[in-house]
């Protein structure tokens, strides 16, 4: 189901996905024109409105315009596990996940070096492949948990990351499980990349209080990025370090120009 509302809590509108097998929704975002950007998890045949798909996909990614019309779907392999998407306010889609061996996205095959390895991919506001970059390393693990952009259409993500994964040309080892801030050009250049770490391995765990966890990212009018979630012992940020909360798993803010 999806649907908007005035400011006032009324429905303005509402539309569903049609389909005999179970469904979940990853993420969704919106522009600045009110369209709303949906990624869905299904079986092979689904209807999004008067759009029908038989697709071994059963991932999709899809538009709906501002009066709750169905515009586009454009399947997604099934094999690439997704975790978050986002929008720019002129409607390019960037969705970012994990994957193994090796996958097509449109036009680009990736093909993965490591355990686990990340991919970003964009769309345009059409639903056609932009492009798609990856990174890992060999016998490593990496994965996304949130992204964003700024108005220059740079990505910025946060994720988890365990061995060596090479990101761009910055190189980053930790034997225990270990946050990632990464960022990538609007074209898909990886620029940046740093990590989190603590003296115990920031596993992400659900529900909240079983472990530390990222819980979100955003960037402001001012270009500072803000990260934030929970923790519980010490957390190393680069030249920064958060003492251990006193007080069990406690939130923490990090705000930072963005890179």
């Amino acid at each position: 189901l999806a649907g908007q509302m005035d400011t006032s809590g009324q429905w303005l509108w509402a539309t569903h996905i049609v389909t005999s097998e179970a469904i979940s929704i990853v993420g969704a975002s919106i522009d600045a024109n009110n369209n709303t950007y949906i990624y869905a998890k299904t079986g092979t045949q689904a209807t999004f409105g008067s759009i029908s798909v038989n697709s071994s996909s059963q991932n999709y990614i899809a538009k709906v315009d501002a009066s709750g019309s169905w515009k586009w779907v454009t399947p997604h392999a099934h094999s690439f596990y997704s975790e978050c998407l986002t929008t720019t306010p002129s409607g390019d889609v960037y969705i970012a996940g994990y994957f193994q061996n090796s996958r097509t996205m449109g036009s680009t095959t990736l093909t993965a070096v490591g355990t686990k390895d990340l991919y970003v991919a964009k769309l345009d506001t059409n639903g056609s492949y932009t492009w798609a970059v990856s990174t890992g390393g060999v016998s490593s693990t990496i994965g996304p948990k949130h992204i964003t952009t700024d108005s220059q259409g740079n990505v910025y993500l946060t994720g988890y990351f365990k061995g060596t994964v090479n990101i761009g040309s910055t190189s980053l080892t930790e034997s225990k499980q270990s946050w990632v801030l990464a960022k990538l050009s609007a074209s898909g250049t990886w620029q940046h990349a740093q990590k989190v770490t603590s003296s115990i391995s920031l596993e992400g765990q659900y529900p909240l209080n079983s472990g530390p966890e990222l819980l979100g990212l955003y960037i402001d009018a001012n270009s500072m990025l803000h990260v934030y979630g929970t923790y519980s012992e010490t957390l190393n940020f680069g030249t920064y370090t958060l003492q251990k909360s006193a007080s069990g798993f406690a939130p923490f803010l990090w705000s930072l120009p963005a890179p």
